[in-house]
């Protein structure tokens, strides 16, 4: 499924500010097929909340799937969310 450029950059920046005042860190980042990966950590009640907002954006079919697995941190993201491109 193909989603205009605005509507993309709409739901990236509603989901970093979700982060941002859920106190989450970590990193979404773009891939070379169009799909992003977000790597998050945080308190699981926190964690759980951003995983719904994504829910709310697959419901609203402004995502098109997402997967959840929890992860081995590799790096230390803390204090941030960033989105790379």
């Amino acid at each position: 499924m193909s989603y205009p450029h605005t509507e993309v950059q709409m739901v990236r920046q509603a989901l970093e500010q979700q982060a941002r005042d859920l106190g989450i860190e970590g990193v979404m980042r773009r891939r070379e097929d169009s799909s992003y990966d977000i790597i998050i950590s945080g308190a699981k009640e926190r964690v759980d909340t951003f995983i719904e907002a994504i829910a709310h954006y697959k419901d609203e079919n402004k995502v098109s799937a997402f997967e959840v697995e929890a992860a081995v941190k590799e790096r230390d993201y803390r204090g941030v969310f960033r989105v790379i491109e």
